[in-house]
């Protein structure tokens, strides 16, 4: 589970939902605290670091639109 900007966003597994990508995309900058929920409902807050932050911003940013070769 991750709460970006109030909102809580969930993933399990495959690939990242768009809502949560552009949350991740547009996330604040800084260390930021995200929570795994085991199977058994068990919790564990694990801390991200600003690094990993910074970078989920870059591989979640949506490319620019391609224009044509005219």
């Amino acid at each position: 589970m991750f709460a970006i900007n109030g909102q809580i966003y969930t993933y399990e597994k495959g690939e990242v939902p768009d809502d949560l990508a552009y949350a991740l995309a547009n996330a604040p900058e800084g260390n930021m605290i995200i929570r795994v929920v085991w199977h058994d409902e068990t919790t564990w807050d694990v801390p991200i670091g600003a690094g990993t932050v910074a970078t989920w911003r870059e591989v979640f940013r949506p490319n620019p639109p391609v224009t044509p070769k005219r």
